[in-house]
């Protein structure tokens, strides 16, 4: 039981860091000066996003010129954190 517990625990503060990755993703894309920084939050995120922007691709949300990738990813680890949290 407490091995449960401690994967848990794991899988929720990963869940949180990732979302805390893509939400700095999403503001550092607002601001031009800051690309730089947009790029290597990139490379982190990248298997992330590369298999939401899959899905979005064979979607009807399809739109050319924006990117809803990290929105869809951040609602999906959102889900899976939300499997694993016992109230």
């Amino acid at each position: 039981m407490m091995m449960f517990s401690i994967l848990t625990q794991t899988i929720i503060y990963f869940s949180i860091i990732l979302e805390s990755l893509i939400l700095i993703y999403i503001i550092t894309g607002w601001f031009s000066f800051l690309k730089q920084i947009q790029k290597i939050f990139f490379i982190f995120l990248c298997p992330i996003l590369s298999g939401a922007r899959m899905m979005l691709s064979h979607s009807i949300l399809y739109v050319r010129g924006v990117d809803f990738s990290p929105i869809i990813a951040f609602i999906v680890i959102d889900l899976i954190k939300s499997l694993f949290i016992i109230t």
